[in-house]
């Protein structure tokens, strides 16, 4: 469909949708911007140029910038979904113009945005983003009428072109499935619920979704390289990915121990985001001689001289025995943290030369850690590193396990217990806030290096998968009880993007709080999780592990 009028029509003079006529200054020099008829206005005539001058005087100029960024837009795909869903938590940028038009003769919903590509009249870049109602879900359209109904009601600041004989703001019906006009709208207020949502920091929590905190904060990921571990279609590494990509970094380097998984996700992300340098990084975070192999690949890119955001993403969870690999590490504390360490620490050449760039203020490059809701489980064993003691000799409070919380669960643990997945995992959580600690006491003074861990909450992914059913079954329907809540992808990536790029988060304070964050904000963790003197045992003994020793 052209959205532009017919050609070789005469122009009729726009009318007000509001009663009486606002303030000239409301809508630039033309005056009023109202609605004219689709079949009456020229193609390139002076009404088309008039409507779009009117509604870029009210927008800020655009900066050299964003002058080319048309790729950025892309990002309006989810924007329009989340825009649907949190319609009073949201704004746009100025510069961005929203239209709905129908697609298709049973008059079904569509939407286009374009992004203003320059200053003045007609300075549209080609439509970047073009979503029908099967894309949207169903439940978006009436949401999206009703929306534009109460912002022409309340703000009357609606540009639109629609058929003379339809209301610009007529209700989808049997007869009519939805409005057959095309809306343009000029007023942000009136955008806002959708088009390029941004949620505001204080409405960062458990609903947040990730897409929506990286369009919060575009200048800190743009042009970046950043690198995440536990690339997974199926997990929220890749929903991590995906929000970075929606704001155009330089480059992605997705790391996973499947190659098949890993080039999933990149062709995924490539089909919406194909300006990103994507890089695949095949490693076995349990295994340090595959952790080597892929930090020395990382090192060898010649084209890659720094890394400016790590997401520590991967983990496992529930080993049903006691397993120690190779290396003398228990699996599950090999992989959600030794592995980490070994592979942050071999890369670190390349995060200190991005935080070396003096274009970037202190903090801006950093090093996030996924813990979990598990660190309130138990410290770091330190006294049983192998788990061959009973929970008994373990010393209280740093070392012993939460044998009550796990019974609540119906867990079969008690103080005769040696290993227990719960436990293994929970641990291996509490070492990814310890090791957090540990970077930001040796890398921030001296390198401007941050560091986060975070909790990204119970999402439905590939992490339980070795739990046995029964016992699986049982701990989600007591969960349940105790009002857990099951988040999205989105919102479970959300923490930890909003950990890498707010420029509103520090350094943690000295009693350990903002180490750890959850549902998009920072939390407090047990005490033998933030303790400075723990996090340096534990980087003493991880460099016993991993037979390296870093001093930074």
């Amino acid at each position: 469909m052209d959205i532009r009028p017919a050609a070789n029509a005469s122009c009729k003079a726009p009318r007000c949708l509001t009663p009486s006529p606002p303030n000239p200054g409301d809508f630039g020099p033309t005056g009023c911007i109202g609605s004219m008829t689709v079949e009456t206005c020229e193609t390139q005539g002076s009404c088309w140029d008039a409507l779009l001058g009117a509604l870029f005087s009210q927008s800020e100029p655009r900066d050299s910038e964003h002058t080319n960024d048309h790729e950025e837009s892309k990002v309006h795909k989810k924007g329009i979904r989340l825009g649907a869903r949190y319609p009073r938590r949201l704004y746009i940028r100025p510069r961005y113009v929203v239209a709905i038009l129908p697609t298709d003769e049973a008059g079904d919903t569509g939407i286009r945005l374009w992004n203003r590509c320059a200053p003045g009249p007609s300075a549209l870049c080609p439509a970047s983003a073009h979503l029908t109602r099967r894309r949207l879900g169903r439940e978006a359209i009436p949401l999206i009428h009703t929306s534009i109904k109460h912002q022409i009601s309340h703000f009357g600041k609606c540009a639109c072109y629609t058929p003379a004989s339809f209301p610009p703001y007529s209700e989808p019906t049997q007869t009519t499935p939805a409005t057959p006009a095309l809306w343009v709208f000029c007023n942000p207020q009136a955008a806002a619920p959708l088009a390029f949502p941004i949620i505001m920091p204080t409405d960062f929590g458990f609903e947040t979704e990730g897409l929506a905190v990286a369009a919060a904060f575009p200048s800190s990921i743009k042009d970046r390289t950043i690198l995440i571990t536990g690339a997974n279609r199926k997990g929220i590494g890749y929903s991590t990915a995906e929000s970075f990509a929606s704001q155009s970094p330089k480059t992605l380097i997705l790391a996973g121990r499947s190659t098949e998984k890993l080039q999933e996700c990149i062709d995924d992300l490539k089909s919406v985001y194909p300006t990103v340098d994507y890089r695949p990084l095949k490693v076995d975070l349990s295994s340090q001689q595959s952790v080597r192999a892929a930090a020395n690949e990382v090192l060898s890119w010649t084209d890659m001289p720094t890394i400016d955001i790590v997401i520590n993403n991967a983990g496992i969870m529930n080993i049903p025995t006691r397993t120690i690999t190779a290396d003398g590490v228990e699996l599950t504390m090999a992989t959600n943290h030794v592995g980490h360490f070994l592979l942050t620490n071999l890369i670190l050449p390349k995060v200190i030369a991005a935080a070396a760039d003096k274009t970037s203020p202190k903090g801006t490059v950093r090093i996030v850690n996924l813990a979990s809701a598990g660190v309130a489980v138990t410290g770091v064993r330190f006294s049983d590193l192998t788990y061959e003691k009973p929970a008994s000799e373990m010393p209280k409070p740093d070392e012993y396990p939460n044998i009550a919380m796990m019974q609540a669960f119906d867990l079969p643990v008690d103080d005769s217990t040696t290993y227990f997945p719960t436990i293994a995992y929970g641990a291996s959580k509490t070492a990814a806030v310890l090791f957090s600690v540990a970077l930001n006491d040796k890398l921030y003074d001296r390198y401007g290096i941050l560091s986060f861990a975070v909790n990204p909450g119970e999402i439905r992914t590939e992490l339980g998968r070795n739990t046995e059913p029964q016992l699986l079954s049982t701990m989600l329907a007591k969960a349940a009880a105790h009002g857990m809540k099951w988040k999205t992808q989105q919102q479970g990536c959300s923490t930890s993007v909003r950990a890498a790029v707010d420029p509103s988060l520090g350094l943690p304070a000295e009693d350990g709080m903002g180490a750890f964050m959850s549902d998009c904000r920072p939390k407090p963790a047990p005490e033998y999780a933030t303790k400075k003197e723990l996090a340096s045992k534990l980087w003493d003994v991880s460099e016993a592990w991993t037979g390296e020793k870093f001093d930074w």
